[in-house]
């Protein structure tokens, strides 16, 4: 069915003459000059083959047909206004279902800190979908990953430093090291993240801003960072992981931090919004959600400032 599409602002400007009285109001309401109202109402006139007015020295009066018409599109226009609406609600409300897709780490603190997030937004439905490293199909709202690295697009909303800890089962058996060169000596297992199958790794500790790097003898390691924790927690060796996955183990006591004087430096949880997609607002209340927790770590767990700025633009981008 063909369709001139010029007859929708047409239609609008025609409404808002029927509304107002006049050509002079109608221009108040829909931001045009009085001659272009005019304009417009007489080029609706010419594509529908009817006259829709009658035009006295004292303003307008609906002809029948006008009349009509106005009758008949009036709640078409209504329809119209309430989907944009409806659509504008969809992008800025916090509620529906919000669907991250997430690498190892950023799943396992979302999963820790989900019952908070749902706490405070009952209207959010959450699915969180590991990330494999692989291009998986189906639609997401953003995409989180804990690491050192930007990537395109990404930007970090939470900082947190890297611990060096053990479980006392381990210190109870090994003893705890003093410095960083007893890893690498006294009979210690050293347990870590590694991908590249290499049999040692190499850590870099800091104190006072003198660097010290130490390779550590790797007998075990993790292609997966919840599997090292496990491992971690079995008493299998000594790890570093960042402070947002182990709080919860150095609170209870199930994991002791040890070399706590020496800097590991930091990783930061980065959020990346699918190529091409805008925001909504379930993505802005998670953003500003993740980025409040690096206070409420520093706050429960270590009792000073906290360690960075909040960076929560792309929150605001999100929302916008």
């Amino acid at each position: 069915m063909w369709f001139d599409e010029r007859l929708i602002s047409g239609v609008g400007i025609f409404a808002s003459a029927v509304e107002g009285g006049s050509f002079v109001a109608a221009s108040e309401i829909v931001g045009l000059t009085t001659s272009g109202v005019s304009r417009a109402v007489a080029r609706l006139e010419e594509r529908l083959g009817v006259k829709l007015f009658h035009r006295t020295a004292r303003g307008i009066v609906p002809t029948s047909q006008g009349l009509r018409f106005y009758e008949q599109t009036l709640p078409l226009l209504h329809r119209l206004a309430r989907s944009a609406d409806e659509l504008r609600g969809a992008e800025t409300d916090a509620s529906g279902l919000l669907t991250i897709r997430a690498d190892a780490a950023a799943s396992l603190f979302l999963a820790r800190v989900a019952p908070r997030f749902m706490a405070a937004h009952p209207q959010i439905d959450l699915r969180i979908e590991e990330d494999m490293g692989t291009a998986s199909p189906g639609a997401f709202d953003i995409r989180l990953y804990i690491g050192t690295e930007t990537r395109s697009q990404a930007t970090a909303i939470l900082d947190s430093e890297v611990v060096a800890c053990a479980s006392p089962i381990y210190l109870s058996r090994r003893g705890a090291p003093s410095s960083p060169s007893e890893l690498a000596r006294n009979g210690h297992s050293c347990v870590d993240q590694n991908l590249q199958g290499s049999r040692g790794l190499t850590w870099h500790f800091c104190r006072s801003g003198l660097p010290y790097v130490v390779q550590t003898p790797n007998r075990m390691s993790f292609s997966s960072i919840p599997t090292l924790m496990h491992a971690m927690l079995a008493g299998t060796g000594i790890g570093c992981l960042p402070r947002l996955l182990v709080d919860e183990e150095l609170h209870a006591g199930r994991l002791v931090q040890i070399l706590p004087e020496w800097s590991l430096g930091t990783h930061s949880l980065f959020a990346c919004p699918p190529a091409g997609q805008a925001g909504n607002g379930r993505t802005a209340a998670l953003i500003a959600f993740l980025g409040d927790q690096e206070r409420l770590l520093d706050e429960e767990l270590l009792g000073g400032e906290p360690m960075g700025e909040r960076r929560l633009t792309l929150a605001a981008t999100l929302a916008a």
